[in-house]
C-alpha cells in the first residue's frame, strides 16, 4: 500500500503497512535537532582609565591640547570619591557603572583639594575636568566603543564667580615680567602684543606658522583652544622678539630653552610656568581681591588694549573669541568705554551732594 507522509517538513510517498510507515515518519521527524547557536559570553564594559588612555591614542580631532589632557588625566584618575563608604576612583570604575551622579561625588571630593596656588581647587576648574571627561566619552559613543555616555545629564557649576576681575595694565604688566629671565619676558611680551595664549607662542614654529614677509602668524586648529585655524597679525615691536629668537633658534620652534646649549630643546608647560609663579612672587603683584595672576592675565590683558582703537569684530577675529565672551569677559576692562560712561554719568550729575547746604 501506498501512503504520503510528512518527513522534516516535506510530502514523501512511502509503499508498506499505514501504521508502521506512519510511525517511522514520526521517529525521524522527531530525531531532526534545532540548530545550536553558540552562546555568547558576555564582554566585560572597559573601565574609564580604558577609554581615556584609547582616546588620548587614536582620536586625531576635537582633543584638547596635550598639556590639558596630561593635567586633567592626573585628578581624573586619581581623586578617590567616597560612594557607599568606599572610596574609588574613576579609574576603578566600568563605564556602565558611572552615572551622572559621579560628577557630583568628584566635584565633591575634589573642591577640598588644594591647588598648586596654595588655595582650594575652584569650581570651573572642576567643570573643565568633568567637561573633558564627557569630551571623551562621546567620542568613544560616536565610534561605537560604547552604547551611551553616562556622564550626560551632570549640572555645571555657574562660573560667574571665577571671571576674571583684574586687568593688568602695562605699567603692571612690566613690572611683572621684569622679575622674570629674558626668554619669559620675550614669550609674554609677544602673547601681550599677539593677544596670543602663552602654548601658542611657546611652541611657535619659525617655518609654516610664521609669515616673515607679511608679518602674520597662521595658527592652524590643532594649535588653538577653539579647534579653529586662526590668523594674528604681528605689531612691530613683537616682529623684532621674535626675529631675534628665530635667528637664535637650532630647533624647529622660534623659542627655545635657554638652558639647552644646543638651542633645540622647546621650552616646556613646566618650566614657563616655575618662571612666571617666581616673577609673580618676587614683583609682589596682586589681583583685585587677591586674585592670583596667571599667566593668561597677560593675553587678557593684550586684547583689551586691542578694544581701546580697534572694532570689537576684529579683535574677536585675530583673538580666536565669539562676541559674546570678548563682551562678558574683556569689555569691561575697557579704559575708553570706562571713561565714556564717567562723561555720561558726570553729565547728568545732580546739583547738590549729601552734605550741601540747602
Amino acid at each position: 500500500m501506498r501512503i504520503r507522509v510528512p518527513i522534516n517538513g516535506q510530502m514523501v510517498e512511502a509503499e508498506g503497512d499505514a501504521d508502521e510507515v506512519r510511525a517511522f515518519a514520526e521517529s525521524v521527524t522527531s530525531d531532526r535537532k534545532a540548530p545550536v547557536r553558540a552562546r555568547r559570553e558576555p564582554v566585560e564594559a572597559p573601565t574609564i582609565a580604558e577609554l581615556w588612555e584609547r582616546w588620548a591614542t587614536w582620536a586625531v580631532e576635537g582633543l584638547p591640547s596635550y598639556q590639558t589632557r596630561k593635567s586633567q588625566r592626573t585628578p581624573l584618575m586619581t581623586t578617590p570619591m567616597l560612594i557607599d563608604g568606599e572610596a574609588v576612583t574613576f579609574a576603578d570604575l566600568r563605564c556602565d557603572q558611572v552615572t551622572a551622579g559621579h560628577a557630583e561625588h568628584y566635584r565633591a571630593a575634589r573642591s577640598k583639594v588644594v591647588s598648586r596656588f596654595g588655595r582650594l581647587v575652584k569650581g570651573n576648574s572642576i567643570n573643565n575636568e568633568l567637561t573633558t571627561l564627557q569630551m571623551m566619552l562621546t567620542w568613544h559613543v560616536r565610534h561605537g566603543t560604547i552604547p551611551r555616555n553616562p556622564l550626560d545629564g551632570w549640572k555645571r557649576e555657574n562660573e560667574d564667580k571665577y571671571t576674571r576681575r583684574t586687568y593688568l595694565n602695562e605699567d603692571d604688566f612690566f613690572r611683572l615680567i621684569a622679575h622674570g629671565i629674558p626668554t619669559y619676558q620675550d614669550i609674554m611680551f609677544v602673547a601681550y602684543r599677539c593677544m596670543l595664549r602663552n602654548a601658542e607662542v611657546r611652541l611657535l614654529r619659525k617655518d609654516g606658522e610664521i609669515d616673515w614677509s607679511n608679518r602674520v602668524i597662521h595658527l592652524d586648529g590643532a594649535r588653538t583652544k577653539s579647534r579653529r585655524p586662526r590668523e594674528v597679525p604681528i605689531p612691530a615691536d613683537a616682529f623684532d622678539v621674535l626675529d631675534r629668537h628665530a635667528r637664535a633658534s637650532r630647533g624647529s620652534t622660534v623659542f627655545v630653552h635657554p638652558q639647552d646649549p644646543a638651542r633645540r630643546r622647546p621650552v616646556t608647560h613646566a618650566s614657563f610656568w616655575r618662571w612666571h609663579d617666581n616673577a609673580r612672587k618676587a614683583s609682589g603683584l596682586v589681583g583685585v581681591g587677591g586674585e592670583v595672576i596667571v599667566i593668561h592675565h597677560t593675553r587678557h590683558a593684550g586684547v583689551t588694549n586691542a578694544l581701546e582703537v580697534l572694532p570689537a569684530p576684529q579683535v574677536a577675529k585675530y583673538a580666536g573669541l565669539s562676541l559674546r565672551v570678548l563682551d562678558k569677559t574683556y569689555s569691561k576692562f575697557s579704559r575708553v568705554q570706562q571713561e565714556k560712561f564717567r562723561e555720561a554719568l558726570d553729565a547728568i550729575a545732580p546739583k547738590r551732594t549729601p552734605g550741601d547746604d540747602t
